[in-house]
C-alpha cells in the first residue's frame, strides 16, 4: 500500500527517540528539544528507505507501490532532498555543535548522487546515507 514511509518514520523515529528518552528518564516530555531531533531521525530514516526505492524504480514497477513509483522519478528526487535537508536541520536545530558538519558533509554528497545517478549507480548513496545519520545520532548523543 505505500505506507513504508510512514511507519518507518514513526518507529524509527518517534518510538525510537522518545522510547529511548523514557527509558532514560522515566518520564515523556514532548517540548520542542525533545521532538525536533525524534522528527529529525524519522525523516532521515524515511530517506534511507526513499533511496532505496529510487534506486529500485524499475525492478518495482508492477511489484509494489512505493512512493517514488507514485510520485515519479524528479519527485522523488525532490522527496529525498526534503527528507535529508529537513532531518538533518531538525537534528542541529535544538543542540547545534560544530562537529556535526562531519555528518552534514556526507549528506551533502549523498544529495548529489541522488540527483546526478540513477538505478544501480545509486548504491553507494545509500551506505553515505545510512553512516551519516548514524554520525550524526552518535554526535547528537554526545
Amino acid at each position: 500500500m505505500g505506507l513504508g514511509d510512514l511507519f518507518v518514520f514513526i518507529f524509527f523515529g518517534l518510538v525510537s527517540v522518545l522510547g529511548s528518552y523514557f527509558v532514560i528518564a522515566h518520564t515523556l516530555d514532548f517540548r520542542i528539544w525533545l521532538l525536533a531531533p525524534a522528527v529529525g531521525m524519522g525523516l532521515l530514516s524515511v530517506a534511507v528507505l526513499n533511496v532505496n526505492n529510487i534506486r529500485d524504480m524499475q525492478s518495482d514497477e508492477g511489484i509494489r507501490k512505493t512512493v517514488p513509483l507514485r510520485i515519479g522519478r524528479k519527485a522523488a528526487q525532490w522527496y529525498q532532498t526534503f527528507l535529508v535537508v529537513a532531518g538533518t536541520l531538525l537534528m542541529c536545530a535544538c543542540n547545534y555543535r560544530w562537529w556535526y558538519s562531519f555528518a552534514v558533509g556526507g549528506i551533502a554528497v549523498h544529495l548529489w548522487m541522488v540527483w546526478t545517478r540513477k538505478g544501480r549507480r545509486l548504491d553507494p548513496a545509500l551506505p553515505i546515507l545510512v553512516l551519516s545519520t548514524f554520525l550524526l545520532a552518535l554526535l547528537y548523543a554526545l
